[in-house]
C-alpha cells in the first residue's frame, strides 16, 4: 500500500469544467438584464402610477377619476397656492382642455366627484393664464361641490350614519361638526324631530372649510381641504371700510334683527333691516385688531354687489348667504385680504 502525503487529502480537486460554467451562467444572466431593460411595459407617469385614458377616467370609481398623467393624491394635502405652482408646471394646454373635456362628459353622466376632480385639476393648473376659462370653471367646480355637498351622493368625506335610539340631529351634528342645516338638506329631512332609528344618513365628516374675502375683487371664496370649493360675488366696505386681517365664524342667526349703532333693534321684516335673510358675526383672531359689529350677511339691494358698498360688513345675495351659512361649521376660519 502507498502512503500518501497527508496534505494531499487537503488540496483542492482540479475542476477544468468550474470556469466555463460560471462563465456561462454569468452571460446568461447579464443577457437576461440586458432584455428586461428595452422590454416594452406598462407606460407610467412621473408619480409612478399607470396613466389614464379617458375612458379609463370615465370608468374610475369617484373620485379617482383624473386627467391624464396626474392623481388627485397629487394635491389633496397641498394648499391652494402650493397647488396651483405645481400644477401649472406640469400641465400642458393639452392636458387642461383634456380634462375639462373628461370632466364635462362625467357631470353628464352624472359622476359629479370626478367632474369635479377633473375640473379642479384643469383650474389650478391654468392658474391666471385665461381668466374667462378660470371663471367658467370656478362656476361648474361650484355647481358640483353644492350637488355632492346637499344631496345622499356619496363622496370622499361623508360619513354613512345609522340612526340609533336617544340620537338627536343636534348631537350628531355636534359629534361629526357637520351643521345640522347641512344634514336635513343633504337628506330632503323636513322636520328635525322626525328622524327614527335605523334611518340612514349620509353627510360630510368634519368638512374643513375656510373663507377669503377679497376686498380689492369683492369676492368670497369657499375653500374645501384648501382647494376651491365655490366663489361667491359680494360687496365690501365703502371707502375700504372692511377690516383686513383673519378671523373666525361665530353663531349664525336665521331672520336677524339689526341694531345699528347704539340704536333700538329693527326686527327682520322691517325695511330699514339691511341684513337680508342671515347673519354670520365674524370674530378676530391672530394679531386682527380687535373690532366688533363686522360679519357676512344678505341684502336686499343686489345691485351693489360687486362694489365696495357697505358700512363694513361683507354683504352677499340672500340665496347666497342661505347657502354659505347652511354649509360652514361655527370658526370657520376667514381671512380677509386687500
Amino acid at each position: 500500500m502507498q502512503i500518501h502525503d497527508l496534505n494531499d487529502y487537503y488540496k483542492p480537486k482540479n475542476k477544468p469544467l468550474l470556469p466555463i460554467i460560471v462563465a456561462i451562467v454569468g452571460g446568461i444572466i447579464v443577457v437576461a438584464i440586458i432584455i428586461a431593460c428595452f422590454l416594452p411595459g406598462d407606460k407610467v407617469d412621473e408619480k409612478g402610477g399607470e396613466q389614464q385614458t379617458e375612458a379609463d377616467a370615465l370608468a374610475t370609481a369617484e373620485p379617482e377619476a383624473t386627467p391624464e398623467g396626474l392623481t388627485i393624491k397629487d394635491y389633496s394635502e397641498a394648499s391652494t397656492t402650493v397647488v396651483k405652482e405645481e400644477v401649472a408646471a406640469t400641465l400642458s394646454a393639452e392636458q387642461i382642455s383634456s380634462a375639462i373635456d373628461q370632466g364635462n362628459k362625467a357631470m353628464q353622466a352624472g359622476k359629479f366627484e370626478a367632474a369635479r376632480n377633473l375640473y379642479l385639476s384643469a383650474y389650478e393648473g391654468l392658474g391666471t393664464t385665461d381668466l374667462q376659462k378660470s371663471k367658467d370653471l370656478e362656476e361648474k367646480i361650484g355647481r358640483c361641490s353644492i350637488e355632492l355637498f346637499t344631496t345622499p351622493r356619496p363622496m370622499t368625506g361623508k360619513v354613512d350614519y345609522i340612526i340609533n335610539s336617544g340620537d338627536s340631529l343636534s348631537g350628531i351634528a355636534s359629534k361629526y361638526n357637520c351643521p345640522v342645516d347641512l344634514i336635513m338638506k343633504s337628506n330632503n329631512i323636513k322636520n328635525a324631530n322626525a328622524i327614527r332609528p335605523g334611518d340612514r344618513l349620509i353627510f360630510p365628516d368634519h368638512p374643513k372649510f375656510s373663507i377669503r374675502v377679497s376686498k380689492s375683487e369683492n369676492t368670497l371664496t369657499l375653500f374645501l381641504d384648501g382647494r376651491l370649493f365655490k366663489k361667491y360675488i359680494v360687496g365690501t366696505g365703502q371707502y375700504n371700510k372692511t377690516p383686513a386681517g383673519t378671523f373666525k365664524t361665530g353663531f349664525r342667526q336665521k331672520d336677524p334683527a339689526w341694531y345699528p349703532g347704539n340704536g333700538p333693534g329693527i326686527p327682520f321684516g322691517d325695511p330699514r333691516n339691511i341684513l337680508g335673510t342671515r347673519w354670520i358675526p365674524l370674530e378676530a383672531t391672530g394679531d386682527t385688531i380687535r373690532v366688533d359689529g363686522y360679519g357676512i350677511h344678505g341684502t336686499w339691494e343686489e345691485k351693489t354687489l360687486g362694489t365696495q358698498s357697505s358700512a363694513g360688513c361683507v354683504r352677499m345675495r340672500n340665496k347666497d348667504v342661505e347657502e354659505l351659512s347652511m354649509l360652514i361649521p361655527r370658526n370657520t376660519v376667514v381671512e380677509i385680504v386687500e
